[in-house]
């Protein structure tokens, strides 16, 4: 009653402070903190809806308006600060609901990025101490190399075959199939008790990692349109980037805590745990047998070509000749050259999905062109400067490239690809990569061999420029950019 004769409430304003949405929203609280917020609702209700404020007196309004209304000190000066932790708990209400509604909305996004964070770090986890695990075995050098080099040979034996499932059977199956079949060949390398074993037990990792990833990207690439594909791939990808960051750490603690076999068993449980995620489901498609119209497709080929060179560099030039030239010309030792390297990877991270924003907004080649030049430009100036400072500049131009491009090519592949049968060609698009992977750390190794590793990172230089010119002057620019956007698909 105080109130209302303080206010000049009516019945009609108290009316309107016991309606269910302010005793919802101010459940909580004395009952004048209550109240001066539901005015303040009020009063922000009759600003957006102006015929609202004739249900409300004058004198009512101007005092739910003036500042510091509904303050504790206005009705219940007792009770200092009541208010303001109020207002604080309704933020953070509103600030969880709106996440929760971002969640929500892309919920099919965020499981397959989850599921991808999972496998990556189960996959690179193993960085550390495969090496020591092989030589375990009594093996040199040669067969240790071995065990990656298998890996690779499943994942690029696995890509089309998964990306034919896919198109058959619907992409549901791979993101659950991948993970499975990744847990057991963890669990067979942890269980290993001969070199040989371990090699077929890396085998088959390296077809689950095929599996998953083709399925993530088949199914992102569906859930997305061209306006925001490569925003949608990007976040897969730098939930890969993230695992890259993390696993090796994870992977080493294991090993010093418990031995080289824990990492193996943890990265199959993970693994599992990924397998069993709430996989969102996709109506099944057929695959149709006409591929003339992929074979005849100058712009899909020409990003395959990208992606290939890109593994070649990524793996050859980056992973393979820097570090040896860092060592033996620059000095820098073991710890010096891992911060490197994960400074590098961080910046990458950081840039992934600024890049992907501009891919979607300006167009694909606006950023492969560039960010292939940059890296080109990058591995030109380490093979031909003998200056560390300079060196570093040339570390850090390759990271800010590499970040630039993220995972626009895929973004590309999926714009370019046939529909009715884009699981075989992204099976294809994911072979070159794998290609370039095998072919290209040992080509330039080759060619470090016969001249110097300077020339074959001037050489790496030349053949990326090649390729990125022929993709700039050949490959059409999507057109999703002339086109009117649709309403977003939930992801």
């Amino acid at each position: 009653m105080a109130l209302r004769e303080r206010l000049g409430l009516g019945s009609v304003e108290l009316g309107l402070l016991s309606k269910p949405c302010c005793r919802t929203r101010y459940g909580r609280g004395q009952r004048a903190v209550k109240q001066g917020l539901a005015l303040q609702t009020l009063n922000q209700s009759c600003r957006r809806q102006p015929r609202a404020r004739e249900q409300i007196s004058c004198q009512a309004f101007d005092a739910a308006a003036r500042p510091g209304f509904g303050t504790s000190s206005s009705f219940s000066p007792s009770l200092p600060g009541r208010n303001d932790q109020a207002q604080q708990t309704g933020n953070l209400q509103a600030a969880i609901a709106k996440l929760k509604a971002v969640v929500s909305a892309n919920e099919r996004l965020l499981v397959v990025a989850a599921s991808t964070l999972i496998m990556s770090i189960s996959h690179t986890s193993l960085r550390p101490v495969l090496p020591m695990y092989a030589k375990g075995f009594g093996v040199g050098a040669a067969a240790v190399g071995m065990t990656v080099s298998v890996y690779a040979m499943g994942r690029l034996l696995m890509n089309l075959p998964a990306g034919m499932l896919a198109d058959h059977y619907g992409r549901k199956p791979l993101l659950v199939w991948g993970p499975l079949v990744t847990a057991i060949g963890m669990l067979g390398c942890g269980l290993s008790r001969t070199f040989t074993h371990l090699l077929v037990a890396r085998f088959v990792t390296g077809m689950g990692s095929a599996l998953q990833m083709s399925g993530s990207q088949l199914f992102l690439a569906d859930i997305s349109q061209p306006h925001n594909r490569a925003r949608s791939l990007g976040t897969n990808h730098a939930a890969s980037q993230v695992g890259s960051l993390v696993g090796p750490a994870i992977g080493g603690y294991l090993a010093d805590a418990s031995g080289l076999r824990a990492p193996f068993t943890m990265t199959g449980a993970a693994a599992l745990l990924a397998a069993f995620l709430h996989q969102p489901a996709r109506q099944r498609r057929r695959l149709l047998v006409k591929t003339r119209q992929l074979f005849r497709n100058a712009d899909f080929w020409a990003i395959a070509a990208v992606n290939a060179v890109m593994f070649a560099t990524a793996n050859g030039g980056r992973s393979t000749l820097m570090p040896l030239l860092a060592v033996s010309d620059f000095g820098l030792n073991t710890t010096l050259l891992g911060l490197l390297f994960a400074g590098m990877g961080l910046i990458s991270l950081m840039g992934t999905m600024p890049a992907s924003w501009v891919a979607d907004k300006l167009g694909r080649k606006w950023t492969i062109v560039p960010s292939c030049v940059g890296l080109a430009a990058a591995l030109a100036l380490m093979g031909a400067t003998g200056n560390p400072h300079i060196f570093m500049a040339a570390a850090v131009l390759y990271a800010c490239s590499n970040a630039c491009i993220g995972a626009t090519p895929a973004a590309y592949a999926a714009d370019v690809m046939p529909s009715n049968i884009s699981g075989f060609a992204l099976g294809i698009y994911r072979c070159a990569g794998d290609i370039g992977l095998m072919v290209g750390p040992a080509l330039l190794g080759f060619v470090a061999d016969l001249t110097t590793v300077q020339t074959a990172l001037q050489a790496n230089a030349i053949a990326l420029a090649v390729v990125v010119t022929y993709f700039g002057l050949c490959a059409h620019e999507t057109r999703h950019l002339r086109q009117k956007p649709q309403p977003l698909k939930a992801a």
